[in-house]
């Protein structure tokens, strides 16, 4: 993966208190993948609304990383969407704006 804020953890030594940024090398990011292709207006926004919900629950582990989640949810053959959870320490105002765009 090109950009290092991706691969990116925070470790501390022995004897410091402060965590140092590690770079780890090229690793793809997993995509959890869900299917509602089956399902109804109402179910697909519920369970998109509950992947949300948890995905904001669920702590990062800032030592082994990663420090982004990517769920791909299909609601259709023709409209997908992405949910792309981050970690605070990866992105800014600036770079969730390039993200966006």
């Amino acid at each position: 993966m090109r950009h290092e804020i991706f691969r990116t953890t925070f470790i501390c030594l022995p004897g410091m208190s402060i965590p140092v940024q590690v770079i780890t090398d090229g690793s793809l990011p997993s995509i959890d993948c869900y299917d509602l292709t089956g399902w109804g207006a109402p179910e697909q926004e519920a369970r998109i609304e509950a992947l949300f919900q948890e995905a904001g629950r669920l702590p990062f582990d800032f030592e082994k990383g990663p420090l982004s989640r990517l769920s791909l949810v299909t609601l259709s053959p023709d409209k997908t969407m992405l949910l792309v959870t981050l970690s605070s320490l990866c992105a800014d105002a600036a770079s969730l704006g390039t993200l966006v765009r």
